[in-house]
């Protein structure tokens, strides 16, 4: 997904140095480290964020970051394969893989179909 063509351009302000400004869609997921936050952007950069995952979690958007376990927020966007039978996983367009927790696989499976049947009208 090449995140120029998105018609909206939701922005979101994280502290890297000084203040960065970052489309919401050009992020990929982001993963815990302590009271840190990785973030994986689409073009391969990563930077570190002063913020708890919690905290992170709270500033995306829910219409298409979805929390998927302890760790990791995903941008369901990037997502190119989902298993959901036994021990759930998802594939991002990176080919990173990600446990999906119990808890959060009916959202996810409810978040993938209505972002389906919007693609589709």
């Amino acid at each position: 997904m090449d995140p120029s063509i998105k018609e909206k351009s939701d922005k979101v302000h994280f502290r890297k140095i000084g203040k960065t400004i970052i489309d919401i869609n050009y992020i990929m997921y982001c993963c815990a480290q302590s009271c840190y936050t990785d973030v994986f952007l689409y073009n391969g950069e990563k930077f570190v964020e002063c913020l708890t995952l919690q905290k992170t979690e709270n500033i995306l958007p829910n219409r298409i970051f979805l929390r998927i376990h302890k760790s990791h927020i995903i941008n369901i966007n990037y997502l190119v394969k989902c298993q959901l039978k036994g021990s759930a996983t998802v594939v991002m367009s990176d080919g990173k893989v990600f446990n999906v927790a119990e808890t959060a696989r009916k959202k996810l499976v409810q978040m993938l179909t209505e972002s389906l049947t919007a693609d589709s009208n």
